[in-house]
């Protein structure tokens, strides 16, 4: 289960259509510390057949999608967007849905090192080129996210010391990162050196990048790379539909 207290949107469609919404929904929910997702609103379901759809930012915040055929284009780096979908779910009755999430970002690690030619390094700053959010949406339907160009532009990654920890948009080709800092390069002073390198990986939903940069001298940069898998600690939350009524 999720950590209690996340807050979760629930969304209900007559299967095999993407805007016949059912049951008052969508509608939000929280989860509890027993892994049961709580809706804030009742549900009142006719018999029939049914998706059932939950996203979630994986925090108490709201996830703040506006869904228009299927699809929302508020999207934004730094969020930990997840994503479950149950298809074809006869109700009848009151039913108890396991929904099993799935991030649809990546997480990366950025960490600056010095080679032994650089002394008393002070990383004063870190730059990314995030992906531009505007051209991209999330498919509610399928649970992934669409865009047609990943391109964006250097932006500071807040934070203090050597490293950096942040959450981004799934990205294709290639990156660049900019680095700055104070300290002693083969014998001489530097103040504010900035050094710049392309990362040429595409960035998957769901993996986790360790990124090495090494300051080796004016101005080479090495990069190593790692790919570990995202992984929700546990990612079942369950929704008890207790039906209210039938329409």
């Amino acid at each position: 289960m999720l950590q209690a207290g996340n807050i979760f949107d629930i969304h209900i469609i007559q299967t095999g259509t993407r805007t016949f919404y059912s049951g008052g929904s969508p509608t939000a929910g929280q989860s509890d510390s027993y892994g049961n997702i709580n809706v804030h609103n009742p549900v009142y379901l006719e018999n029939g057949l049914y998706d059932f759809y939950s996203v979630s930012v994986n925090s108490n915040e709201s996830p703040n999608f506006t869904f228009n055929n299927g699809y929302s284009a508020n999207l934004n780096n730094g969020f930990d967007y997840l994503w479950s979908g149950i298809k074809g779910v006869t109700v009848t009755g009151d039913k108890t849905l396991s929904f099993n999430f799935k991030r649809l970002c990546c997480r990366i690690e950025l960490n600056v090192k010095s080679s032994p030619s650089i002394n008393n390094m002070v990383v004063k700053k870190i730059e990314f080129a995030l992906p531009n959010a505007g051209g991209y949406t999330l498919d509610l339907i399928s649970g992934n996210i669409h865009f047609s160009s990943g391109e964006g532009v250097l932006t500071v990654i807040g934070g203090v010391g050597s490293g950096r920890i942040f959450t981004m948009l799934p990205k294709m080709g290639a990156t660049e990162v900019a680095v700055e800092i104070d300290g002693v390069i083969n014998g001489s002073t530097v103040s504010s050196k900035r050094f710049t390198t392309l990362l040429n990986n595409d960035f998957l939903p769901g993996v986790y990048y360790i990124i090495d940069l090494e300051i080796e001298s004016d101005p080479a940069v090495d990069v190593k790379v790692q790919l570990l898998p995202w992984r929700l600690t546990f990612n079942e939350n369950i929704f008890n539909l207790n039906r209210e009524g039938i329409l």
